[in-house]
């Protein structure tokens, strides 16, 4: 049984991550952040002429992508490399954000949002398992 003065804390195991693990918490925050731009969608549809209903529906649309991207996340996680996948996503998610505002068509908003909640979140299996990579054994609970 080990000691109390063995015992490692969490604290502990968060400062020691290495720097490779705090970019990568880095990149996860912005990639969480930018999830939160989302609620201002419904703003900017309305504003644009679009009904409460449907700009509800594009908010449901890239939910959609984000509940299929965990699967599709994981799977391109292993056959394309994680960086890999980390890196599409985020080119996917920027880029599909970006053409909503110069895209005036329903339902090209809607593909578009269904492609950003995709890569907003095909982010995440990929991430989670470069952390386990780079945490030790002992710190991948606090990682």
């Amino acid at each position: 049984m080990a000691q109390h003065g063995d015992r490692r804390t969490m604290r502990q195991n968060v400062r020691e991550l290495p720097r490779p693990a705090w970019i990568l918490i880095g990149g996860n925050f912005v990639n969480w952040f930018a999830s939160c731009a989302i609620t201002f969608l419904v703003l900017y549809l309305t504003r644009r002429g679009v009904s409460f209903a449907k700009a509800g529906a594009a908010v449901a649309a890239f939910g959609a992508g984000g509940m299929a991207a965990g699967v599709l996340g994981g799977h391109l996680a292993d056959r394309l490399g994680r960086r890999n996948t980390m890196a599409v996503s985020m080119f996917v998610s920027a880029g599909s954000v970006l053409l909503i505002y110069y895209v005036h068509v329903y339902s090209a908003v809607l593909a578009l949002e269904l492609v950003a909640g995709q890569g907003t979140a095909r982010w995440r299996p990929a991430s989670r398992a470069v952390m386990a990579d780079l945490a030790r054994e002992e710190q991948r609970v606090a990682a």
